[in-house]
């Protein structure tokens, strides 16, 4: 999301040429991005649902799965219609985030049925790496649209400066995450080793056998 609207332009430019970047590829390719960021929140919700839903509930998801589906085939073929082949991304997009609605709202039930409260601000990102981010991809727009005024004639001068920078801001973004979430990491690590344990433990006991 950060890089994706600001950057497919020069990639699609440096790996497929002129021909390729002065298409509808860029711009479906910088919503592609914001589709890839729908379908992996979209995947942590789902499997929150299926984790913890009895078999009532597991109904009723499929249920609305069936609903989504044909919400996204309608959808589809309105924005295609209306936009291209950008509008069948925007229907991906759309799709997803009924779905992350509904899991939001199954969430919320979970939690108040156990006389808690599902609080999203505790499952995300500190507001300096978010606050980040978005810097990053607002400067990132702003840059490109300084260094590449044309489209149609870049200069491989302006494309160096625009992808030197894109490492520059990717990489202090990377520190800004590692400084402000030391503690989500050291928890993965944590959990990579004890589930890398657990497979070796299985393994061993089947050599043993």
């Amino acid at each position: 999301v950060t890089f994706g609207s600001s950057y497919s332009y020069t990639l699609l430019y440096v790996s497929y040429g002129r021909k390729w970047a002065m298409t509808d590829a860029p711009k479906v390719l910088s919503i592609y991005c914001i589709y890839v960021f729908t379908m992996a929140l979209n995947g942590v919700s789902e499997a929150f649902v299926h984790a913890t839903a009895d078999k009532e509930a597991l109904k009723q998801v499929n249920y609305m799965l069936v609903f989504f589906s044909a919400m996204h085939s309608i959808t589809s073929i309105a924005l295609v219609k209306a936009f291209g082949t950008e509008g069948l991304v925007f229907a991906g997009c759309i799709s997803m985030l009924l779905r992350i609605a509904y899991c939001y709202w199954y969430m919320n039930r979970y939690f108040s049925l156990s006389g808690s409260r599902f609080k999203p601000r505790l499952v995300l990102p500190s507001p300096t790496v978010v606050l980040a981010i978005v810097a990053a991809a607002v400067g990132l727009n702003a840059y490109e649209k300084m260094q590449i005024p044309d489209p149609t004639s870049p200069s491989t001068a302006a494309l160096v400066r625009h992808l030197g920078v894109g490492v520059g801001v990717g990489l202090t973004l990377l520190w800004v995450v590692y400084a402000k979430e030391k503690d989500t990491f050291k928890s993965l690590v944590q959990l990579a080793k004890q589930t890398g344990g657990g497979e070796d433990a299985k393994a061993a006991k089947k050599k043993n056998a």
